[in-house]
This record gives C-alpha cells, structure tokens and sequence, in this order.
C-alpha cells in the first residue's frame, strides 16, 4: 500500500511549475493518467473480492454452518497491461514518444511525458509497471484476495452468508471489511423427488474501507492521508451435483465493483526554490479517482470432502480470469 501511496503522489512535484494556478488544472491530467495507470489493480481487486463466496450449491441445514478461509487470484489480461496515451484527455501533458505507456500491471518504459507550462516544458518519466517483478519469479500478472467468511443455515432453505474484519490499526494502515448475502436454494420448487442435484441463487456484496497515513514523507504539509473505499456486488445462479466424497458446482450471473481513491490533506510546494511557503503554494485534496467495473462470470468447481474439513477450488471466466482455492469447517 505505501508503493501505491508513492505512485499516487510521484507525479505531483513534477507537475508544479512557476505559476500555481496552471498546477491546479494540471492535476486534473495527473488524476486521468493515474485512473489509466492504477485500473487494473482496483479492478483486478474487485474481481478477486467477487469469489470465494461459496464452495458447492447446496444450502445448510437449519443452523448448520461452515467457517472458509480462501485466496482468490485475478489475473490481469495483457490488454489491461499497458494503455493508449490519448492527448485529447490532456490539457496540460502530451507524449515525448510512443503513445503505449503501462499500467501499474505493465512492464519498464523508458518514455517520458511533456508538461507544458505557460514559460517552460518539463520531461516527467512516465510510471514503470510491476509485471517484470513477477516475470522474475515466472509468475503470471495477478491481483490477489485473500478472505475468510463464515455461513449460516436458516429455515426455508437459506443461508446466510457473512464477511466481517472489524476495524483494525496497524502502524500507519487502518481497515475493516464487511460483506454479507444469502444463498437460496430453488431445488425443492422445481422437483419433489431427493436427487444428487440441485440449484440455488446466490446474491452478495462486499465492501472495504482502507485508511493509509505516510510516515516520514517526502512531501511536507498535514493531515496527509490516503482513503479508499471498495464496493463489490455479485449475483449467481448456482447449479451442483453433491456425492459423498466429492461436489462439483457451476455457477453463472453478474458481478460489478466501484473504488473510489482519495488523497487528502495538505501538500506544500517551494514554487520558487526560495526556502518560503506561502498560501497559495499549499495544495488540498489532490488527487480523487475513481474506478467502475462490472461483467458476466460463470464459474466451475469441485470441492473434496474429508468429514467436516472441506477443500475446494474453482476457476472464474469473466474479464479478469481468477483462480481460488480454500479450506472450510462446514456441519451440517
């Protein structure tokens, strides 16, 4: 998160120059070259929050429960590696070269950017990705999402299901999660007779809010800060076979996330390199982005059965392809 921060606020100094209201129009293209560079990333992290959500299509009985930890993969397709630098969302920036910059999932560029001032040009590099630092380790590009959730088997068929992580501070991070929905089966409104199959309908939604406060950073100024807030919604319909030792379970339907990504708080300028900061060089609030997503996803898996101790996977197709894998305690 503070690589990110950094990312975030990177751009800023090289975009100030000798007349500070031009700064002030000029961040509104930092804010449309972030939203390109950082997309994968926010989306990528609603699609992996998007999964984990059920490991078969049956439902509990009432007050059965289960208790799951998983880890959710969305790797990033190579066309959300890198974007086309676009000078008509551009006042103040253009291109020194090719108009194919990366992404934060993109690899090294050695491009740079032009800020045009009213008195002078300035070179700005433009942001290398993170795609070589997996390639080092032979891994694919991906976003991951680790989560733990917990279900509970009501009457009529129904669960509930719950993701909660209450507010917690750590050094300078300070987050929460809570998420929440139900899954019902419709298998008794189509058939009478007991059978291995059976359909069910899922809907959640999930939602993290993040709070990051920089220690020690290079720009001085107050109440600096960086906020986030991530809404993911998600509803299938479910289908399964479920056999002693092994269930295998399908799904398809709709998901869709927004993030929105605040920097907040004071940041002072020395404008003219002469040692004073005055009013008009202290910037508030510079940086708001935000990030929409949303698609079709159908999913198949299998989960083994040992007894109460349950394993399961299951891969996702959908716009960012994701791969999860999990352990449950489940009764009943």
């Amino acid at each position: 998160m503070k690589k990110t921060l950094f990312f975030l606020i990177a751009i800023i100094p090289s975009l100030v120059s000798a007349q500070m209201d031009e700064f002030y129009v000029a961040r509104d293209d930092a804010s449309a070259y972030l939203k390109h560079y950082l997309n994968p990333a926010f989306n990528g992290l609603m699609y992996a929050l998007n999964s984990g959500w059920y490991s078969q299509s049956k439902t509990h009985k009432t007050l059965g429960f289960d208790m799951s930890l998983s880890f959710s993969l969305a790797f990033v397709p190579e066309s959300e590696q890198y974007f086309r630098f676009n000078p008509d969302e551009y006042q103040y920036l253009s291109q020194n070269g090719s108009d194919v910059l990366p992404t934060v999932a993109g690899g090294s560029t050695g491009e740079t950017l032009k800020y045009h001032s009213g008195t002078t040009d300035y070179d700005i590099d433009a942001l290398d990705g993170l795609k070589d630092e997996w390639e080092a380790m032979s891994l694919p590009v991906f976003i991951p999402a680790p989560m733990v959730q917990t279900s509970l088997g009501l009457p009529l068929h129904t669960d509930v299901i719950v993701r909660f992580f209450p507010k917690t501070t750590k050094e300078h991070l300070s987050f929460y999660v809570l998420g929440g929905g139900i899954k019902h089966d419709l298998t008794p409104y189509l058939k009478k007779e007991k059978s291995s199959f059976n359909i069910a309908a899922v809907v959640v939604a999930n939602r993290i809010s993040l709070t990051y406060l920089p220690d020690n950073f290079d720009i001085q100024g107050s109440d600096q800060r960086l906020n986030m807030l991530l809404n993911t919604f998600m509803v299938q319909v479910l289908a399964g076979v479920h056999f002693k030792l092994i269930n295998f379970y399908g799904g398809i339907g709709y998901v869709s996330g927004n993030t929105s990504v605040r920097i907040l708080g004071n940041y002072e300028f020395d404008v003219d390199d002469n040692g004073s900061i005055s009013s008009d060089e202290i910037v508030t609030d510079p940086l708001q982005l935000s990030f929409v997503q949303s698609g079709i996803k159908s999913t198949i898996g299998a989960r083994i059965n040992l007894g109460p101790l349950k394993i399961f996977g299951d891969y996702s197709l959908q716009k960012y392809q994701t791969v999860t894998a999990g352990l449950a305690i489940s009764i009943r």
